[in-house]
């Protein structure tokens, strides 16, 4: 197909799939792609399971930081499918079947959950001609079931410890609306003006100035943004310095940010 950087990855709200290729490819590139759809064969199933077993020993299972996550996410959400990595469980992914990956293909991979994203030099009406004329003709379904479970209120801090032998890292989790919120750029200014880039307050202060930490940062929207998630905060102590202090450091920096306005530049750097 002239096709070039063809990808996928798995994220907690969707899966994507993207591929760059010539604009003249564009039909040859929608009639292999629907027939995929149409006549899905599982080829290799048990050499990709095993991918994806080794996988999650590199991600998780083998990196102090991956475990630390895990076991965060599990404690942050009790209910909520987010408590849960995107690569799943060992024991799952040992037993899987065929049957039920081609389970999960029919209920997930229809065109009632499906959204395809063109661009490049190509003709709009043409694109949307050729899609109906090769994409419409995949059998529909009805949408899946939405999800149904909502993450219950957390009545007190909860609280993990990892033990391994590595560099101490402490990472903090807020609740917070999905995506969806009229809050959600507050929370994105939030993010980038305390724990983003070296300006930020976390970093001028942790690092910099008290130099109780080597890196200190926080992030908006974890692990996914379509239903209510975190507000993250994370720090890793410098060498003489523990977790506890840095925590300490972190609370007093929450505090300012109620406190002490936000100025120009801070907003300027965050627009």
């Amino acid at each position: 197909q002239g096709v070039s950087g063809l990808n996928a990855y798995t994220s907690n709200d969707a899966t994507q799939y993207g591929v760059s290729l010539p604009a003249n490819k564009l039909e040859f590139w929608m009639a292999a792609e629907s027939d995929l759809f149409l006549n899905p064969v599982f080829r290799q199933f048990f050499e990709e399971r095993d991918v994806i077993m080794e996988e999650r020993r590199l991600s998780l299972e083998t990196q102090p930081t991956g475990r630390l996550v895990e076991d965060v996410l599990a404690s942050a959400f009790k209910a909520h499918p987010y408590q849960t990595s995107v690569v799943g469980h060992m024991s799952d992914i040992k037993r899987i079947t065929r049957q039920d990956v081609n389970r999960y293909f029919k209920q997930y991979y229809g065109p009632s959950n499906l959204t395809c994203a063109v661009v490049g030099d190509v003709d709009p009406a043409e694109v949307f001609r050729l899609a109906e004329l090769y994409f419409g003709r995949i059998p529909s379904a009805p949408k899946p079931e939405p999800l149904r479970t909502e993450e219950p209120e957390q009545w007190g801090e909860r609280y993990v410890k990892v033990e391994v032998q590595a560099q101490p890292i402490l990472f903090i989790g807020y609740h917070r609306p999905s995506v969806h919120s009229r809050e959600d750029i507050t929370f994105d200014a939030m993010a980038n003006i305390f724990g983003q880039g070296r300006s930020s307050r976390l970093y001028s202060k942790l690092v910099k100035e008290k130099k109780i930490a080597i890196q200190a940062a926080s992030m908006n929207g974890f692990p996914g943004d379509k239903y209510p998630n975190l507000f993250v905060v994370y720090a890793v102590p410098a060498k003489g310095h523990t977790a506890q202090e840095c925590l300490a450091a972190i609370d007093a920096e929450i505090q300012n940010l109620k406190n002490e306005p936000i100025t120009a530049d801070e907003l300027g750097k965050f627009k």
